[in-house]
């Protein structure tokens, strides 16, 4: 599948993208359907997706033959700079296989995707980050993002003061605009 993750900036009115997805010649047909949610989080970072129809796709439902690729556009039904953004805003695009229908010997792999797509132009994130302890003497770092745009967390590492590494994580985790999550650091 790519791209792993989308943008749809609106530069000379750009309001579609695609995403490709591609079988090996040794799969089995698949059946797959398309969802969009619109990707908001809450006060403690958790993702909340919402069932939209902002984002319109084509095609809703495939099949993925083996040695194959497969298309999926999708856009907004109209142009970014007539949606009066303040923040970049966010979707989720699932790709999900439909169970098979067919009995088979063993054990069959069908792998789906869910896929970020960012909305809008010239958003940037600025982050800040502070350690606490929670009542049971977990450290907390809490990630604020203040800005208007997304922030990646792709892992850390935590420091002393002398630059020795004490703790590292490869936690993956998007921070949406003016949202703030919380990564907790074992004791």
């Amino acid at each position: 599948i790519y791209p792993v993750k989308m943008q749809i900036n609106g530069d000379n009115r750009q309001r579609t993208t695609t995403i490709n997805l591609h079988s090996s010649a040794d799969e089995t047909p698949q059946n797959y359907e398309v969802h969009v949610y619109k990707w908001t989080q809450d006060s403690n970072g958790n993702d909340i997706l919402t069932p939209d129809n902002q984002l319109v796709i084509s095609p809703a439902s495939f099949v993925l033959e083996p040695n194959s690729k497969q298309v999926i556009r999708m856009g907004f039904k109209q142009p970014i700079s007539e949606m009066s953004l303040q923040n970049e805003e966010a979707w989720r695009i699932k790709i999900s296989p439909l169970p098979d229908t067919e009995k088979s010997n063993g054990i069959k792999y069908a792998y789906g995707f869910n896929v970020p797509l960012f909305a809008g132009k010239n958003f940037k994130p600025d982050m800040a980050f502070h350690i606490a302890n929670k009542t049971n003497n977990q450290s907390i770092i809490y990630a604020k993002n203040l800005g208007t745009g997304h922030f990646q967390i792709t892992g850390f590492t935590l420091q002393d003061a002398k630059g020795n590494s004490i703790f590292t994580s490869n936690e993956m985790k998007y921070i949406l605009a003016q949202q703030q999550v919380q990564l907790s650091i074992p004791a």
